[in-house]
Parts: structure tokens; sequence; C-alpha cells
């Protein structure tokens, strides 16, 4: 069994009380059975922090106890006990190949008591199956009966019978189950035993979790003496055991144990410190923090908030407070230090401000929305001043999230405390600043942004030209002053990164300038760029047609259709085109596929039609109708006119859910070579180049032109390409086009669809 099973008594008590409902017996049993025993029994594990976790339990199921179970269990425990006669009997129904005697025998199995557990085990061990789950049940109806508020002396008997049967030999998986019955009813005088199977490499675990749940300080102390003797890989089952029970007396051996050189039973033996919320393990789970592994210090974070959590809930704020600040300060992962965050909250002591302060530099949005809210509220209107002289002393990391905190609180006070920061020895520091001043737009710091764009160091430089270009931005947008033409170019011919690049691209389309294009073409065939690029190229041949510069504006325009311009760029790059006296197939001269057969639907149930194997994939000839379910289905011609080949199935067929389509094209090249096809489809797609599959995408998703790539070879002449395309529900819809192995668009004629 797992080293972590928290299973209790309550889940295996509403097993049996799930199974006994069926004869009218129901939870309350199960959950009645522990309610009294708990409140005599349970002397030695209530921690500091009040009931334990078994207490509260006991009290709920107590609370379930109702009258009407009550009655049916008096009925139970005070019925007459059979002689052994009967008791054979009984037990060969137990043992009956029906299953219907078997249910009536097990559901009877109350009054037969504890002389019926040994031959009950003995069936628990056989071969058949439904008899050995029918003694099961029998044996569990008696546990749970003998444990039950009125049972006398049936529960010692029960459970001594109990301890006996474990000892024998049986199946390690029928004595793990005895263990667990164990624990339902036994008290100090199944400790001996249990104890004495600890040890045991079959049912050891299993015997240790059973005392884990046993009440009484006689199961405490064998878990007690079972932890000293344990190996290093046993310990810490043994410390949660203890934990589990809320045995406070083990907190100075935890102290040890928190420094054991395995690293296992050092971070159980954290985790029970900070369980069991007894102060004494506040000094060894603080020094942990420090630990150079990051498991232990992790657990050590746990342990610490904790015992704050059991500090706060004492009274003991000011002791709670500076737990958590020391959570704060310490080197573990931002959720344990979102945690310190929240219990900080709750002690809400303006002490906690510098400690608040100077955590800024977590990078993780929930962290930093939470600490800047913290010290809102504790500094009030003073917030400003209080950051800007934490960040005289705090650490790097701090000062770097105190710049970003500013800037978020502008009071137009801050832009001299960011320009300082702009001068900072630490990069991450020079980082943050510039991007606060791109955040409050201070014009004034574009110099010395622009100074350390080009002269800085990761991550200040591109955080630097990020916000010059942010602010060549703010006066672009009230005024189209010509002046800046040259600072956007700086700014591409600078811009490392892609954001930054996308920033200028966006200035520079605004001006459309001819002395940017030896600038802005390069970047219409990089993916990260190519949009914003060819925005930006696109309107430098607004303004070469302008000019009059036919020819340069024509090739411009032409590049830009041939790169994959967006659609509506495409579609405008077209009309200049046409308005020069270029008259111009759009989708054809990208590449794309135009003219098509289709043919369909068929079926797509549960999506299963893209595996199906449909008449089209076997012989695709638009001449020949399609055989399909005794009709024979014609394939239609359609030509699209859309600027990227784009065919919407919808409008072309009745059924439009769950089905699948089939489009075949015939194209012509004068010599064979291989090519890339360009694959776009809403829903599913396989492709077939003269009869070959090259490629099958079973993806549900919206139409994204390029989307997808497959290699492919074409002959010399003419050319089949076959597309499968699926249906769920929704827009449905395909493209392909063909590049060549330069990546520019092959040129290729297109057998007419008639």
């Amino acid at each position: 069994m797992a080293e972590d099973d928290r299973t209790d008594r309550r889940g295996f008590l509403s097993e049996v009380g799930r199974k006994l409902v069926t004869c009218g017996v129901g939870l309350g049993v199960a959950q009645g059975t522990m309610a009294c025993r708990s409140r005599a029994q349970a002397s030695d594990v209530r921690p500091a922090r009040g009931r334990t976790m078994e207490e509260q339990r006991m009290s709920t199921r107590a609370r379930l106890f109702t009258a009407g179970t009550a009655l049916v269990l008096a009925t139970a425990v005070f019925a007459p006990v059979f002689g052994q006669g009967d008791r054979d009997t009984w037990l060969q129904q137990i043992a009956s190949p029906d299953a219907n005697v078997r249910q009536a025998a097990w559901l009877d199995a109350a009054r037969y008591g504890a002389p019926a557990i040994p031959p009950l085990g003995k069936l628990m061990a056989g071969e058949d199956k439904g008899v050995a789950r029918a003694a099961r049940l029998a044996m569990e109806v008696i546990v749970a009966n003998a444990g039950a508020p009125g049972g006398g002396g049936k529960r010692l008997d029960v459970s001594r019978a109990l301890c006996d049967l474990v000892k024998t030999k049986q199946p390690a998986t029928v004595r793990a189950i005895q263990i667990r019955m164990l624990a339902l009813v036994g008290g100090d005088e199944v400790v001996p035993t249990l104890s004495g199977l600890l040890a045991d490499q079959d049912v050891g675990d299993d015997a240790r979790q059973a005392l884990q749940r046993i009440p009484g300080q006689a199961a405490t102390d064998a878990l007690l003496a079972a932890l000293d003797r344990a190996t290093p890989e046993k310990k810490p089952g043994f410390i949660n055991a203890l934990a589990h029970r809320g045995a406070t007396g083990i907190v100075l051996k935890l102290v040890q144990l928190a420094s054991d050189a395995n690293q296992d039973v050092r971070l159980a033996a954290l985790a029970a410190g900070g369980r069991l919320g007894d102060p004494r393990g506040i000094p060894v789970v603080t020094a942990a923090l420090e630990a150079p592994d990051a498991a232990d210090r992790a657990a050590a974070a746990d342990a610490l908030l904790d015992l704050a959590d059991a500090r706060l809930t004492a009274g003991g704020k000011d002791v709670a407070r500076r737990m958590f600040e020391r959570v704060l300060r310490s080197n573990v992962r931002t959720g344990k230090r979102v945690a310190a965050l929240t219990g900080i909250w709750r002690v809400d002591d303006p002490a906690s401000l510098r400690a608040v302060l100077q955590s800024l530099g977590d990078r993780n949005p929930v962290f930093h929305t939470m600490a800047m809210a913290l010290i809102d509220r504790f500094a009030g209107q003073d917030v400003v001043q209080v950051m800007k002289d934490v960040a005289q002393t705090a650490s790097p990391a701090a000062r770097a999230g105190l710049m970003l905190g500013l800037a978020s609180r502008d009071d137009g006070t801050v832009a001299g405390t960011l320009r300082e920061g702009l001068a900072d020895p630490s990069d991450e520091v020079k980082a943050a600043a510039a991007t606060g001043l791109g955040v409050i737009g201070d014009q004034d710091a574009a110099p010395a942004l622009l100074r350390l764009a080009e002269a800085g160091n990761d991550p200040a430089k591109p955080a630097a030209l990020n916000s010059y270009v942010k602010l060549l931005a703010a006066r672009l947008a009230q005024s189209k002053d010509a002046g800046l033409l040259p600072l956007y170019n700086h700014a591409l011919e600078i811009a490392a990164g892609a954001a930054e690049r996308n920033l200028a691209l966006a200035g520079l389309a605004a001006f459309g300038a001819p002395s940017s294009l030896k600038l802005v073409e390069p970047l219409t065939v990089e993916d990260p760029t190519r949009e914003a690029a060819l925005r930006a190229y696109v309107a430098i041949g607004r303004t070469l047609a302008a000019q009059g510069k036919a020819d340069q504006a024509k090739t411009v325009f032409q590049n830009a259709i041939a790169r994959g311009a967006p659609r509506d760029l495409a579609g405008e790059a077209a009309a200049h085109l046409r308005a020069l006296g270029v008259q111009i197939d759009l989708a054809k001269e990208s590449g794309f596929i135009s003219n098509w057969w289709l043919v369909g639907a068929f079926p797509n149930p549960n999506q299963g039609g893209f595996d199906t194997v449909y008449p089209p994939e076997k012989e695709a000839d638009p001449a020949r109708p399609v055989p399909f379910e005794g009709k024979a289905l014609a394939w239609k011609a359609i030509h699209t006119d859309d600027v990227q080949g784009i065919v919407d199935l919808e409008r072309q067929f009745d059924i439009r859910n769950d089905v699948v389509a089939y489009a075949c094209a015939v194209i012509s090249v004068a010599q064979g070579r291989d090519v890339t096809l360009k694959i776009g489809s809403d829903d599913a797609v396989k492709v077939w180049v003269n009869s070959q599959e090259v490629h099958a995408n079973n993806a549900y998703r919206p139409l994204t032109v390029d989307e997808d790539r497959a290699g492919a070879h074409l002959k010399a002449g003419d050319n089949t390409i076959l597309m499968k395309i699926t249906q769920g529900g929704g827009q449905w819809s395909y493209c392909l086009r063909i590049v060549g192995e330069d990546g520019k668009p092959l040129q290729f004629e297109q057998r007419a669809a008639r």
C-alpha cells in the first residue's frame, strides 16, 4: 500500500455502509460504530491547534448516526447467537455457488460473531472469487456490528479473533484486508499483534497504517518505538503516521530528523513539524529554508507556513508575521511566496511593509499584483515615497520590481527615479527602469533610452529600444513629423528582437517612405516580422505609385502577393496592380489552385470518416461518377475567385455536419520537380498526389492559410491532386497552394473545371 495512503476509518466504514444499505442498515452503522469509542480512547491525539482530524471525523459520524439506523443496529446486536450447527449451515451458504444465497448469508452475518472469523478467513483465501468476496463482506458486517454502540464484549472478541487470524499463513492481499478491519474495531489489545507485523515485508505498511488509526497511547508508543528501529526507507511512513495522529510528543525527535542524511526522512520530518503546529519546531524549520537543495527549501516553506497558520490561530500575531515574512524572503517557488503574502494580508500589520517591498523581484504577475496591493494597503497615500526610499537600499531584484511598481503608480514625481535607474549597475534594474519610462511616456528620457538601446546588454537593451519606439509612436500619434522617419529607420536597424522590429515597422508603415525600402524588404520573408514588414512594404509601394515610379511599385506589389500577404493586403496590392495596368489572377500568382471538382458528402460519424476509405480514394477521376450506397455521385466542377484559393464547402453541399468531402484538381508542369504543398483546412485533411498519400492531419480546427506543409513530387505533364476534408460542425473550407524548392509560388497550368 502506498506510503501516502490517507484513508481513515471513515473510508473503510463507508464501504461497509454502502454494502449494508441493501438490508436497511446504511451508513449509520458504520459511522456510529466508532463515534462512541473515539470519545473515550483518543486522549493522546490532541495537537496544539485543537481537536485532531480523527476526533473531528468521529464527531461527524456521531451526528450522522440516526435513530432509525440505531434501531436496526440494536436488533442485530441483541439477536440470539446460534450454535455450531447453525453456524456450519450458514458457512455452507456463504460458500454456495448461488450468488443470491451468498448475499442473503453475508447480510445475516452479524449474529454469528467472533467464532465465525476463522472459517471466514479460510474462505477469503480460497480460489473462488465469489465465495471469497462473500466471506469478506460477512466479516466486515461482523466487524462493523461488534464496534457499534451497544456491542458490549463483542468488540474485544472480534478484535482478538482477527489478531489470531492475521498471524496465520494467508495470501498477503487477504491479510491486508483483515488488518484494515483491525484498524476499524481494535483498541489497545491489538497493538502487540500489529507491532509484530511491522517488519513483515508483505503487510508491514498495512500494519503501520492500522496503528495510525487506532486510538490510544499504546498505538502511539508502538509507532514511536518502530520509528527508532526503522530503516531510512521506512522512517517517512512512521513520521507521517505519528503526525497524522497529532502526537506532539515527537516534536523534539522531528527536530533531529530534520537534519537526517536521508532526504526523504528530512522532508517527512519537516512536513510533520508543520502539521503538528508545535512552536518548538520553528527554529529547525526556519533553518531549513537556507538548505542548498530546492526540495528541502520547499518542504521547509510549507512547514513554516503551517506553523505560522497555527500561531496566528492561537493569537501569536507577531510570531506568525515574522514567519510569513521569512518565507517571503526565501528562495522558493512563487506559489509558496504567494501563500506567504496571503498570510501577511491576514495578519494585516504595516510592520510587514519593508519585507513586501523587498520581495518585488518576482516577475510572476499574480505575485506582483498581490504585493503591490499590500504595499498600497500598508503605505496608503505615501506609497510612492516609501517605494523610492526602499529602492535606495533594496536588492537588485527588488529594485527592479520597485521600478515597475513606481511606473504603475506614477504621480508625476517618479520619472527622475526611473531615469536614475537607467544608470544602475544591474542590467535587470536598467531593464525595469527602461520599461517603466515607456509606461509613463517620458519623452525626455528618449535620448537616454536610445543610448542604452545602442550600447546596453540584455535584458536592458531590448527593453530600452521597446520603450524608445513606444515614445516615437506617441509622438507620431500627435503629428506625422518627418523628423521621426530617420529615428524609426535607425530603430529598425538596431532592433535585435521581433517585438522591437514590429514596433518600428508599424511606424514606418505610417510614412511609407521609399528610403526605408532596403530595410523593410528583407523582413517580408521572415515569419516573426513578415506581416508587419509587408504592411510597411505595401505602404512604400503606394508612395512609389504616387510618385510615378510605376515599375518599382509593380515589383513591390507583386512581391507582396507572392510572399503571402494577408488577405486584405493582398487584395489591396492586386487593386493597385490593376490600376497600373497589370491584369492579375491573384490566386494563380500566389500558387493557389482555383479549379476543383468536388464529390460528397460521405458520413463522418464520431469523426471516424478520416480513416474510412471511401471510393474516391481508390480512384479519383472527375469524369466518372462515384458509386456509393447504391447511388452514383457526380463530381461537381467549381472555380473559386478567392484571392487565396479558399473553397467554402458549406456553400457546395446540403449536408454540412459530420460529413466528408473530396476535392480533385489536375495541374500540369513542363518538367518533373519536387515541390511543397501549403495546405489550410477546416477540419481534418488528407492529400494525395498521383495516388500517393503525401499528407494527413486529423485536426479539428478553423482554416488557416498555409498552416500545414507537405513535400511532394510532380511529374512532367498532368498531375492529379486529391484532397479529403472532414467536417464536424461549423465552418467547412480548405485551400492549397504549391511552391517550389526556392519557396516561390510555382507557376503551373490548371485544367479548367467544367
